[in-house]
């Protein structure tokens, strides 16, 4: 098994360390450092993160429906509207599917 590598940067660190899905980090590295250069950035991430997670219902689901790191950074994810916009129907599930 291999063990888990931290890499030379310290906000990354701390944002891997929070995201549930773990694959591709290299390539979520270098993203990652594309839109993040700030604590503050990445204390907003990680608190829509949060967010996100609990309103998602992430640690309850298949793990193939959380997006990799790097697409959750490249579609700016963790600039998402926060006013309640993704609030689910009482007619659908969390995925947009009928609930009967």
């Amino acid at each position: 098994m291999n063990k888990p590598t931290k890499t030379n940067n310290e906000l990354f660190n701390r944002f891997w360390k929070a995201y549930p899905r773990k694959e591709g980090k290299p390539k979520a590295l270098k993203t990652f450092e594309k839109y993040v250069q700030s604590e503050d950035t990445l204390l907003l991430l990680l608190k829509e993160l949060e967010r996100q997670s609990k309103l998602k219902d992430w640690k309850h689901i298949n793990m193939k429906y959380i997006p990799l790191a790097q697409t959750w950074l490249n579609r700016r994810d963790w600039e998402e509207d926060q006013s309640g916009a993704l609030e689910i129907r009482d007619t659908e599930d969390q995925y947009g599917a009928a609930v009967y």
